[in-house]
Parts: C-alpha cells; structure tokens; sequence
C-alpha cells in the first residue's frame, strides 16, 4: 500500500491485491481517491483504510475469491470506510492526539 499524488495533487491510495487472486498471477493495484491535497489528511486517512483492508486481503485467498469479487469487496469497503470517516470529521472536527495514536498503533499491528 502507498500513496501516490495525481496530476491535479489529489492524494490517491494504491492497494495491492493479492497476485494469486489475479487471473494470470500479476501484482495490480486498486486505486482509490481519498479526495484531499493535503499529506497529514491523506495519511490519516490511508491509516483507517489498512486495517480492514489486509484482512479482506487475506479472506479473498482464503475464501479463493475471484480477482473481481476481491476487487468489488475492497472498493465496497474502502468507499464506506472513507464515508464514514468524512461524515464522522465533519460532526467532530480532526483527530485529536489519541485517535491519531490509536490509528498508528493499528496501522503498526496490520503491518506486522
């Protein structure tokens, strides 16, 4: 997973999927808007999407999804989670210091 700027400086998420579930074996990415230009945003945001998204990753191999229906489930969650957050940031505000841990900490065990 990393982040990548578009043209227009607009932070997008590149996934992974896992290459056994592509159909002739090759490493290809799901691109995902997160819709701002700003790093701290963008990051934060990325960090929500990871959690969940490893897990899906690894339920496709082992559910042996097809690479559609991994790409569908994976673009079904990110669209909600992102959502979700947006409205959530605009009901609260930005992320005070112990969410913003806590969702580095999260990010830190996916990786492991």
């Amino acid at each position: 997973m990393y982040l990548v700027r578009s043209e227009h400086r607009v932070f997008n998420l590149r996934w992974p999927v896992p290459r056994q579930l592509h159909p002739k074996n090759r490493i290809a990415f799901l691109k995902i808007s997160l819709s701002t230009r700003e790093p701290s945003v963008a990051l934060r945001l990325s960090g929500i999407l990871v959690h969940i998204g490893e897990q899906i990753n690894r339920q496709g191999i082992a559910e042996l999804m097809t690479f559609e229906e991994i790409l569908d489930v994976l673009r079904t969650h990110f669209r909600e989670m992102l959502d979700k957050e947006k409205k959530r940031s605009g009901r609260e505000g930005r992320l005070t210091f112990d969410q913003l841990d806590d969702y580095r900490s999260k990010l830190n065990d996916t990786n492991s």
